[in-house]
């Protein structure tokens, strides 16, 4: 655990100072996420008490199959959704647990849609929605596409009653059949003809199947033989592999329901999901969504493939309030025509909604091309606790990103690219990025090989299990801390570090505590403000920090191409 002094550079054999010294019985243990964070809606995260009684099973209904099979099933009902199960003798708070959750899938579903699916009879309950556990359906879950209606196989549904029974994990089937009950926008987006592979419909599904589990604040089960989280790093990362193969196109991905080579053998499915993944990241998070929606049901139907694309492309636009143009047709290779160009043109806004929520105007946003001089750090501490000593220790789950560019928006709407090479620290839990460190390129050459030197000493001599009679720590991951206290904090909860902070890493890190001296194992990176101040910290194991490098490498790479 980090403490206090850890902020400070410390050299065995020196005295610490007195601020170190008042601060080195203090340990960081209290994290505060974030509320009310702008891409995820805690509306949905619900507590338990708030759910009612603990639910029962109901006494058996006859259900219709969507095989056409009548089956006597026994009902839970939620205030939005009825499960269906053979058997009534289930765990009741575990039963309870699972309605209180797809209920609120539910009302997270038509929030951002701002729509409900049509209500079958067959499968409605009590005005609720099913979803039966079947011997057979088509696959391993099955929902009606706009219309109430989802169906789960046995076998999956043991997993997700084992995953939630044992470890609090929710297996992803029925999040991502919720996304077929609520697409509304066939008409509007699919492909047409021999174009129409289901890429654009199953897409969306499984985008949002992501972004629900994330909304009701549930921990996912694993994928094959990845985490939950790995698996959406994997969906997230594929647009990312995509920008880096100028071989890959629209023609040759989306259209023939193909994607780039992942873990997973992933396909186009997955790639519109990723490329939605990445609208939402830089062009508003939640509310991006809901416009985007909104948006595409007031486009016309399609009638060619092209129109398809068209419509998706100006729907963005649209909800993005900017103009997409430059990035769908010459970053991501997508095809767009003149009259769809013209158009976005005429109607792309840069008008942020009022705290009123005002009807937004729309006017092209001015976009200033901006490169990168030396080195800009900024700190953002919101939702993090900063203790009265000024540090900040950031969750175990931030990690970090790599990009050569960076948006920003000024007060005036001006819209500021900046090009450069960006490491940005992620908290995907919180959806912040507590760390953005702006650079030109011959500094990050510098950090570039700099980490490439300690990675490749520390391979070549690995410290021993203990170091004058200390005991030696190894670090699994990644911890980082933030020291603010000598720098000033903006009203938005920001610290623009200095110009003069430099890169700096070693193969180990030295500290003290109360009991000591501490020995830490890892590839250390700091940030340093003259020769004793380390307003940032970050201890990593050599896979993280070999990770760091190969994403600096090929930012940098595609900076000298």
């Amino acid at each position: 655990m980090l403490t206090a002094n850890s902020i400070l550079r410390l050299i065995p054999g020196q005295t610490v100072n007195r601020f170190v010294a008042q601060a080195t019985w203090l340990v960081l243990s209290t994290l505060v996420l974030a509320h009310g964070v702008a891409l995820a809606d805690d509306s949905f995260k619900e507590d338990k008490a708030k759910d009612a009684e603990v639910r029962r099973a109901g006494v058996e209904v006859e259900y219709t199959t969507f095989r056409s099979e009548k089956v006597k099933l026994h009902p839970w009902e939620g205030k939005h959704i009825v499960l269906l199960t053979a058997s009534a003798e289930l765990d009741n708070e575990i039963m309870s647990d699972m309605t209180a959750v797809f209920d609120r899938v539910y009302e997270y579903y038509h929030e951002v849609t701002g729509r409900e699916p049509q209500p079958l009879s067959n499968t409605q309950i009590n005005g609720r929605t099913t979803i039966a556990v079947v011997d057979d359906t088509y696959g391993a879950g099955c929902g009606h596409v706009g219309k109430t209606g989802i169906e789960l196989m046995t076998p999956y549904f043991d997993v997700l009653y084992q995953g939630v029974q044992s470890r609090q994990e929710y297996d992803q089937v029925l999040f991502y059949e919720f996304g077929r009950n609520f697409w509304f926008y066939g008409d509007q987006l699919e492909y047409q003809g021999k174009d129409d592979t289901g890429s654009i419909t199953t897409g969306y599904a499984v985008f949002m199947r992501f972004m629900a589990m994330e909304a009701v604040g549930v921990k996912g089960g694993p994928f094959r033989d990845k985490t939950f989280t790995q698996f959406r790093q994997i969906v997230e990362g594929l647009v990312d592999t995509y920008e880096q193969a100028p071989e890959l196109t629209w023609h040759n991905t989306l259209l023939i329901r193909e994607a780039p080579q992942s873990a997973l053998d992933l396909n186009a499915t997955d790639l519109f999901a990723s490329f939605l993944f990445r609208l939402r990241r830089d062009y508003g998070g939640g509310d991006f969504l809901k416009r985007l929606w909104a948006e595409v049901l007031k486009r016309p139907k399609a009638k060619t493939t092209q129109d398809a694309v068209d419509n998706f492309i100006i729907a963005a636009s649209l909800a993005a309030r900017c103009d997409l143009t430059e990035l769908f047709t010459r970053k991501w290779k997508w095809p767009m025509s003149e009259a769809a160009k013209e158009y976005v043109g005429q109607r792309v806004a840069a008008h942020i909604e009022s705290k009123e929520k005002k009807p937004a105007s729309f006017a092209v946003i001015p976009v200033v091309d901006e490169e990168v001089v030396g080195m800009n750090s900024v700190f953002r501490i919101h939702p993090y606790t900063r203790t009265e000593h000024g540090l900040v220790e950031l969750p175990d789950r931030v990690h970090w990103e790599v990009y050569g560019m960076y948006l920003r928006d000024d007060e005036k709407g001006v819209r500021h690219c900046h090009h450069g090479v960006h490491l940005f620290l992620h908290d995907k839990e919180n959806h912040h990025w507590p760390l953005i460190v702006s650079m030109d390129v011959p500094t990050a050459v510098d950090l570039r090989d700099q980490l490439e030197q300690t990675i490749e000493l520390k391979k070549r001599r690995p410290l021993n299990q203990q170091i004058r009679n200390d005991p030696v720590t190894k670090i699994h991951g990644m911890r980082c801390v933030e020291a603010t206290a000598p720098y000033e904090i903006s009203e938005e909860k920001e610290v623009d570090l200095p110009s003069r902070v430099k890169w700096n890493a070693y193969t180990v890190y030295f500290g003290r505590s109360e009991k000591g001296r501490i020995v830490e194992d890892c590839v250390l990176l700091v940030l340093e403000d003259g020769e004793r101040f380390w307003p940032f910290l970050c201890k990593m194991d050599l896979e993280t920090a070999t990770k760091l490098l190969d994403n600096i490498k090929r930012v940098i790479q595609g900076k000298n191409e």
